[in-house]
């Protein structure tokens, strides 16, 4: 994810936009890959105006994996849109995010409250 943010920064800024950034990395022990306590984010605010806010609503949530957009999509708007990573909504992946319904094909998932 930090990669990711990294190159929306760069390609931001390539063009001119003004931009404000604020990675979220989760500190202390690792916790395992696709659980909730795991997830890190990095938030990228672009526009052809300054920016004068961080934090802000984002109009776009980039979710690589179950966990993510459990823990993120609370924050998103009505409205906003929501990108994903389908390869890792496997049924291993949403059973670590607590998103996996035994016997149910395409189970749904609440954001955290």
């Amino acid at each position: 994810m930090q990669l990711a943010g990294s190159q929306f920064t760069n390609e931001a800024a390539l063009v001119g936009n003004d931009l404000a950034t604020l990675p979220d990395l989760r500190a202390g022990i690792r916790s395992p890959a696709g659980s909730l306590p795991g997830v890190s984010g990095f938030q990228v605010h672009f526009a052809d105006h300054d920016i004068l806010t961080r934090r802000d609503a984002p109009n776009v949530l980039v979710a690589m994996n179950p966990a993510s957009r459990r823990t993120n999509l609370k924050d998103v708007p009505k409205g906003g849109t929501l990108i994903v990573n389908t390869d890792a909504f496997t049924p291993g992946n949403l059973e670590k995010a607590g998103c996996a319904t035994p016997g149910r094909r395409g189970a749904r998932c609440r954001a955290n409250p």
